[in-house]
């Protein structure tokens, strides 16, 4: 169980009254500073979900050798034109012979078609009638009618999926050249914290946020590379930040970037790093911070887990997203709202909904601290400041 910690810190007027950041801008200002991660030559095996960084060109002729389209007959077409009664043989196709065949067999020498099983008759001595005209090239697929020679396959920025790793696999590649997936640390922070098997008492809870943000990670394509959990204390709190930074490119931290007393995370940043960006004109997230320690990103994320949710979409999808060299903002979908939605008179709201036949139905308001009314949701509604009338065509952004 976690100590609590009696160091404090002095708050000031001026960050109290800090400006905010208007949402638009907090996302622009994302687009700017996130790049592309160095690209690196990955095996074949670990490249799904990345981005290639390269020109994937064949080097062989997909097949390299005419082969059987179907199981059945390789013959001559011009024996077939009509009905025909042939020899079945075993391998040298003559006038008025047919070889059997599998599907993706070579063509014998001397074939330019293939007859399907269903269109012939075996006969007992050893000829087979052949019941349809067979045009020349049927069912024979072609040296390098799929993938010739020389040919440009994938092309840099293709993202790699399953068809694209068995491409790359029939023509002979290892291992791609691609932007390598982020590194990903995951910091919880607070006195109040105790592991998920723990028993809970009086002004404690479960660590919810860092297993999700672990899986946030995961399933936007990361590398969680460490997870640590550390009390209201600088000197804990700075230990973890550059031990998780050693072996990551990015660290997310939940917790500690708002003006209370116990919040040490921007001061943290601002004395051993760079603290680059604080608060924006959100709800939930107003404290969201990012800067950089020990030549890791840091990405500070509200403490409440209905926050960290909402905020784990915002910023963390697109620092990583474009890290790994993708597209940044998220994929949308267009419904029609289903009832009012009040928003907030100044701040962007970020509103977890559900879509049913092209409704866009908003789950049940409730403050940051609860993660339940996200449970189900199919995205997130961008409310700008004002709120959102019932009726109107609205794009949610999708999860990932």
């Amino acid at each position: 169980m976690s100590t609590r910690s009696s160091m404090r810190r002095e708050v000031s007027t001026e960050e109290l009254e800090a400006p905010l950041l208007s949402y638009g801008d907090a996302v622009a200002w994302i687009a700017q500073h996130f790049i592309p991660l160095p690209a690196r030559a990955m095996p074949l095996a670990a490249c799904l979900g990345t981005v290639l960084m390269e020109d994937v060109v064949a080097v062989d002729d997909i097949p390299n050798f005419d082969n059987s389209g179907m199981d059945g007959y390789a013959v001559r077409s011009s024996d077939c034109a009509g009905p025909a009664t042939l020899l079945e043989v075993g391998e040298v196709i003559a006038p008025g012979s047919a070889v059997k065949v599998m599907t993706g067999q070579p063509i014998p020498d001397g074939a330019d078609a293939v007859v399907p099983w269903e269109a012939t008759i075996s006969r007992d001595d050893g000829r087979i009638e052949v019941t349809a005209p067979i045009d020349a090239g049927q069912f024979v697929r072609l040296r390098g009618s799929d993938i010739a020679e020389g040919t440009p396959v994938l092309g840099a920025g293709t993202t790699v999926g399953p068809v694209e790793i068995g491409i790359a696999a029939a023509l002979g590649r290892t291992e791609l050249l691609v932007v390598a997936k982020p590194r990903v640390g995951v910091l919880s922070t607070g006195d109040e914290l105790v592991g998920v098997t723990e028993e809970l008492g009086r002004g404690r809870v479960r660590d919810s946020n860092g297993p999700m943000l672990v899986a946030a990670a995961t399933q936007l394509g990361a590398e969680v590379t460490g997870v640590a959990v550390a009390p209201d204390d600088p000197a804990a709190i700075s230990a973890a930040l550059h031990r998780l930074a050693e072996d990551a490119d990015l660290v997310v931290s939940s917790g500690g970037a708002s003006v209370g007393e116990r919040d040490w995370l921007r001061s943290i940043l601002a004395s051993e790093g760079e603290l680059a960006l604080w608060r924006v004109a959100m709800r939930p997230g107003k404290p969201v911070a990012i800067g950089r320690i020990a030549g890791a990103v840091v990405v500070v994320l509200p403490g409440n887990p209905g926050a960290v949710a909402a905020c784990s979409h915002v910023v963390l999808g697109r620092a990583l997203r474009a890290m790994a060299g993708g597209l940044i903002e998220p994929s949308t979908v267009t419904g029609v709202l289903e009832e009012d939605l009040d928003g907030d008179a100044e701040r962007t709201v970020i509103h977890p909904v559900r879509i049913d036949g092209g409704a866009v139905r908003p789950a049940a308001s409730k403050s940051s601290q609860s993660l339940s009314n996200a449970v189900g949701m199919d995205g997130w509604l961008i409310v700008p400041p004002g709120g959102l009338k019932a009726g109107v065509v609205v794009e949610v952004e999708a999860l990932p």
